[in-house]
C-alpha cells in the first residue's frame, strides 16, 4: 500500500522543502530551536505555510461554475505560460492556465482564485497587486467557454475572435512583446478595462464616496436625456446628485465587456441589434453632446456651457453601453475620458430610443 503512495509522498515531500526554501529565503533570520526557545518562531512558520496552502488553492477553478477570477498575467506561448505559472506557485499562489475562445492559440492566461460575486474578485485582485507588485491584473468573468490552456486546441478555430486586454510579461515578471492592436494605442485600453470593471462594481454597491473619485473636478458628469419630446443635458457635479435624480438608473449589469460597435435599437421590433456589455474608441467628432442641440433653440443653453460641452465631448475617447431587451428593458451607457494619467466618467446617455 505504501509503495502506491510513494509518488504522492514525494510531492509532499517536495513542497514542504520548497516552503522551507522560500521561508529561508524571504525570511533570513529564521531558525528552528527547541519547542522551549522557539515556539514563536514555529508558530509563525505553521501560520506562514498554512497562508501558502490557502493560496494554492486558489488554483482550483472550474468556470462551470461561473463567477470571477483574477488573471495574474498572460503568457506567450504555452511553455511561457506554464514558466510563469511556477513562478507565481513558488510564490504560494494557486492559480491554472486557461485560453478563452475565440482566442490565437498561442496566448495563454494566468489566473487565480474563483470568487460569486465582484466584491470578492476585488479584494482578492488588490491583494495580488500588493504580493506580485503587478499592478495590471483584471477581473475576468468565468464562462463555460473557458478551456485550460493546450498547444493544440482549436487549431482551425475560426470564429471571429473577441479582445481582451492582456499583460503579457515573462516568467520574471517583465513585459514581452504582443500581438499589436488597436486598442494599445494612446487609449491605454488595460487601463480603462481596469477602471471599467472597478466602475461596475462600485455602482453595484452603489458606493457613492468611491465613485466621486471619477468625477473631474472640471467637467463634472454630462447627463442627455428625453423626458419631453427634445433631448435635454444636465450637468452634475456629484453622484450623490446623480444617484438622487429619480430619473436615471445606474444599476449595471454583470456581462463581460467586448469591444465592438454599439447595438441599435429597432423601434419596429421593439429589440435591440444585440444585447450585452459593449466598448468603443470615441472621439470629438462623434459629438456625444452637441449633437443633441441641433434640434433645440439656439438660446437653450449659454456660451459658457456649450463651450464647456465641447471642450469635455472632445476629450471622451471611450464609452461603453449595456443592454438587455424588453421585457427586461435595460439601458446603461456611460462616457469616459482619459485625462492627466487616469479615467473619468465624464458623460451619461440616459436617452430612451424610439421616444425622442
Amino acid at each position: 500500500m505504501l509503495s502506491k503512495n510513494i509518488p504522492g509522498i514525494k510531492t509532499a515531500l517536495f513542497f514542504k522543502a520548497t516552503l522551507l526554501i522560500t521561508l529561508f529565503a524571504t525570511f533570513p533570520n529564521f531558525t528552528f530551536a527547541s519547542p522551549t526557545t522557539n515556539l514563536v518562531n514555529i508558530s509563525f512558520f505553521q501560520e506562514y505555510v498554512a497562508e501558502i496552502e490557502y493560496k494554492l488553492d486558489k488554483g482550483d477553478i472550474d468556470p462551470v461554475r461561473g463567477g470571477y477570477s483574477i488573471v495574474l498575467a498572460s503568457a506567450l506561448p504555452l511553455p511561457g505560460a506554464e514558466k510563469l505559472r511556477n513562478r507565481f506557485i513558488n510564490m504560494g499562489i494557486g492559480s491554472k492556465i486557461f485560453r478563452m475562445k475565440p482566442y490565437e492559440k498561442e496566448l495563454y492566461r494566468i489566473c487565480s482564485g474563483q470568487f460569486q460575486d465582484q466584491e470578492s474578485a476585488k479584494l482578492y485582485q488588490k491583494e495580488m497587486i500588493e504580493l506580485t507588485g503587478i499592478t495590471e491584473v483584471w477581473i475576468l468573468p468565468l464562462i463555460p467557454e473557458m478551456i485550460t490552456g493546450t498547444p493544440d486546441y482549436a487549431t482551425d478555430y475560426t470564429e471571429e475572435k473577441v479582445y481582451i486586454p492582456e499583460i503579457v510579461i515573462n516568467e520574471d515578471f517583465q513585459p514581452v512583446g504582443s500581438k499589436p492592436d488597436k486598442h494599445t494605442g494612446p487609449t491605454n485600453y488595460t487601463a480603462f478595462f481596469n477602471t471599467y470593471n472597478s466602475v461596475i462594481v462600485l455602482l453595484q454597491q452603489k458606493n457613492m464616496v468611491e465613485l466621486e473619485s471619477y468625477i473631474h473636478p472640471r467637467y463634472g458628469v454630462f447627463v442627455t436625456e428625453n423626458l419631453g419630446a427634445l433631448v435635454t443635458i444636465k450637468n452634475f457635479r456629484s453622484f450623490k446628485d446623480l444617484y438622487a435624480y429619480k430619473y436615471i438608473d445606474l444599476t449595471p449589469l454583470v456581462y463581460p465587456l467586448s469591444p465592438e460597435d454599439f447595438p441599435k435599437y429597432l423601434c419596429d421590433k421593439d429589440a435591440w441589434t444585440k444585447t450585452g456589455s459593449f466598448s468603443k474608441e470615441l472621439s470629438g467628432a462623434d459629438r456625444i453632446l452637441t449633437r443633441w442641440l441641433d434640434n433645440l433653440p439656439s438660446n437653450s443653453y449659454t456660451n459658457v456651457q456649450v463651450d464647456l460641452m465641447r471642450e469635455c465631448e472632445n476629450s471622451i475617447s471611450m464609452g461603453i453601453i449595456q443592454v438587455e431587451n424588453p421585457p427586461f428593458f435595460h439601458k446603461l451607457q456611460i462616457y469616459f475620458s482619459y485625462i492627466d494619467g487616469r479615467w473619468y466618467i465624464t458623460a451619461i446617455d440616459n436617452v430612451i430610443p424610439c421616444s425622442a
